[in-house]
């Protein structure tokens, strides 16, 4: 027997459907990259004949064991690390029989790295602004950065705030085993693609913080 709800008795309480719920947890998730996409491309200078990337370019300090500095991309709290001759990064079509064999793109897996004093999101987005390495030819082409696995790349690489990989022991990149000096730090792997052999930038944008790092890449085939 059901017992009928009296006059003055609080109504039932509704709650959120599991599709609200989520499109709520997906705006929260993207409201601090909006933020960062705000701030525009901040395109390097590139001289006429200059190397790219310049030969004098420093190499990374105070990365993890087991990362070359010479791989290390950036000035912190986060860097791009990739295999490799340094700052000049092979891109490589997709494994027969892939699916992204039908995609232009080819890709350079990078490690990205986060220090323990930087928690916070991380929107990364990038373009070619010169179309050769060296010589002749000057500024030009602005073929856009992707990043991904799908055939159509994502235009941005979003890392969230909070932990990535860290957790995942013990810890590896291209195939070599990889030593955090502190748990804190933050490790993930993400797969930068072009179409297009050149000079590229990439722009690196937390809370606090927005710089640049420039590379050379090589189409191969």
């Amino acid at each position: 027997m059901t017992a009928a709800r009296l006059a003055g008795d609080d109504p039932p309480r509704t709650t959120k459907s599991a599709a609200a719920q989520t499109a709520t947890a997906n705006s929260a998730v993207a409201r601090p990259f909006a933020a960062l996409r705000k701030r525009p491309l901040r395109v390097p200078r590139h001289r006429r004949g200059a190397f790219c990337p310049d030969p004098n370019d420093r190499r990374v300090r105070g990365l993890p064991p087991g990362i070359p500095a010479e791989a290390g991309l950036g000035r912190g709290p986060v860097y791009a690390a990739s295999r490799g001759i340094p700052r000049l990064l092979d891109f490589f079509p997709p494994e027969p029989g892939d699916p992204l064999a039908r995609s232009k793109w080819r890709s350079n897996e990078m490690m990205w790295l986060s220090e323990p004093r930087y928690r916070g999101p991380i929107l990364v987005r990038g373009r070619r602004f010169a179309p050769v390495l060296v010589g002749p030819g000057g500024p030009g082409g602005n073929a856009r950065v992707g990043f991904g696995t799908r055939v159509r790349p994502e235009w941005e690489l979003r890392l969230p705030s909070g932990p990535w990989d860290e957790g995942d022991q013990p810890l590896r990149a291209w195939e070599q085993p990889v030593t955090l000096p502190d748990e804190r730090w933050r490790l993930m792997m993400a797969y930068t693609r072009i179409r297009y052999e050149g000079c590229y930038f990439l722009q690196i944008d937390g809370k606090a913080f927005s710089h640049t790092v420039v590379f050379g890449a090589l189409m191969q085939p």
